[in-house]
């Protein structure tokens, strides 16, 4: 089966065929097995793509909703079977015989697999197992080639099904409902950690027991450290706070980012630069549909960023590519799943069932004009730089400390897109609204 026909049929499943069942797991590994054909296919569970815990592999969770560790999962593709490989001591989650999946020792593996291999050609294995099958493989010299299962699991992981959908819509409805109650706690005064403790509260309230990565609750100074998570400074009057946040469900991770002045009341300066990042934003999640590259609505992102950055004359010259870049300091946009930067990668169509983030920013760090000229422009004439410098300091004081980023997580549907994130209000007067609201927190 073709890579591309696999995602044909991911999408027709995702909202009544096999992913819809009790079972997700054994649709998944059911298009697995019309992808290899009568061959073989090994995973073993070790290994992390992004988050903890970091001895889960994503692929063989994907396929088995198994979390024991360093366990072994074969598919046969001749006989259409599957078993998980296991030391005799392990504890994991109970196999029913539903799952159409066996469980044996892993002291029977090896013989098991020299028995097989010879009905087999080509052997799929997961490559980050490869060297926990070393000694095996030497066994194995009948074979045509050992071929990299990882891609068509990949493949198949950017497309969310319904299992998935509800794990991830719980984990970021429960962050979205977490970061309106830091809007409505913020005060100046409160420490970082008093927000990020008022997160991991309600998100394990909520049944997010774990999170997807480490809060980020920066502020002031702070709030211009693209990542940051010391999350131990006093705010201030006037400081604007950046939050990134995930809650994690069933493994499933969220990625929210929202920004907005402790104090309540947004500065003109504040207000002036949260409100172009917002447009932009906006502009991007008005492209991100189906069959367009999400390349582009990125590209859509930068350009509205730079078009404003002119008019507040931090731009002295749109035509300047290295000025295009001078301050945009991260990507825009990611695949969320089992790893919050999920398989999918940066380029390609966006398809229906992916959720992927949008995520543009600004950051004002008082250095920034020193070590932005030697990073962004280090191949530009220096009486050019010196120039640009001149004209654009004055105006960059006015914007020192500021940081922004607004990040939503994006469903794309089959004619367009769903904001999932949507449930934590982003624009201006709502911010407002909200943290004029007070809290259980800080009553």
């Amino acid at each position: 089966m073709s890579i591309r026909l696999l995602l044909s049929l991911t999408v027709l499943l995702i909202s009544g065929g096999l992913f819809s069942q009790n079972d997700p797991y054994a649709g998944r590994r059911a298009l697995i097995f019309d992808a290899v054909g009568e061959n073989l296919v090994i995973i073993k569970n070790s290994g992390s793509d992004y988050v903890l815990p970091v001895d889960v592999n994503w692929n063989y969770y994907f396929l088995t909703g198994d979390q024991t560790e360093g366990a072994v999962l074969v598919m046969n593709g001749k006989k259409k079977t599957c078993v998980i490989y296991r030391q005799a001591s392990q504890n994991s989650r109970k196999i029913k015989e539903t799952d159409e999946i066996g469980s044996k020792s892993l002291t029977d593996l090896e013989n098991d697999l020299l028995r097989n291999i010879s009905r087999s050609k080509t052997l799929w294995v997961d490559f980050s197992a490869m060297l926990n099958l070393e000694n095996l493989g030497q066994r194995m010299g009948n074979l045509d080639d050992i071929r990299n299962i990882a891609p068509v699991i990949h493949n198949m992981r950017k497309i969310k099904d319904e299992h998935e959908m509800k794990l991830l819509s719980h984990a970021i409805e429960t962050t979205a409902a977490g970061l309106i109650e830091v809007m409505k706690a913020a005060e100046p005064g409160m420490n970082e950690k008093d927000f990020d403790l008022i997160l991991k509260y309600k998100f394990q309230k909520a049944g997010c027991e774990h999170l997807g990565f480490n809060i980020q609750a920066a502020s002031g100074s702070n709030s211009t450290h693209v990542h940051y998570g010391d999350n131990n400074r006093q705010t201030k009057e006037g400081d604007m706070m950046v939050f990134d946040v995930g809650a994690r469900h069933g493994f499933y991770s969220a990625d929210i980012s929202r920004s907005f002045p402790v104090s309540g009341k947004f500065s003109e300066e504040q207000k002036e630069i949260y409100s172009l990042v917002l447009k932009a934003q906006k502009a991007a999640i008005n492209m991100m549909n189906p069959g367009q590259s999400i390349q582009n609505a990125s590209n859509k992102a930068r350009d509205i960023l730079n078009e404003g950055l002119f008019e507040l004359g931090l731009i002295t010259d749109l035509d300047k590519s290295w000025q295009k870049r001078f301050w945009i300091q991260h990507g825009f946009f990611h695949h969320i799943g089992l790893a919050v930067h999920d398989v999918g990668g940066y380029r390609g169509v966006m398809e229906p069932g992916m959720i992927i983030t949008m995520e543009p920013g600004l950051y004002f760090p008082s250095d920034y004009l020193e070590t932005a000229s030697r990073r962004q422009a280090r191949n530009v004439d220096k009486a050019e730089i010196q120039t640009f410098l001149e004209i654009v300091k004055p105006i960059f004081e006015k914007y020192i400390n500021i940081g922004v980023r607004i990040e939503d997580d994006v469903y794309i549907t089959m004619d367009g897109n769903r904001v999932i994130s949507s449930g934590v209000p982003k624009e201006v007067h709502e911010i407002e609204k909200i943290m004029a609201q007070s809290s259980m927190f800080n009553r």
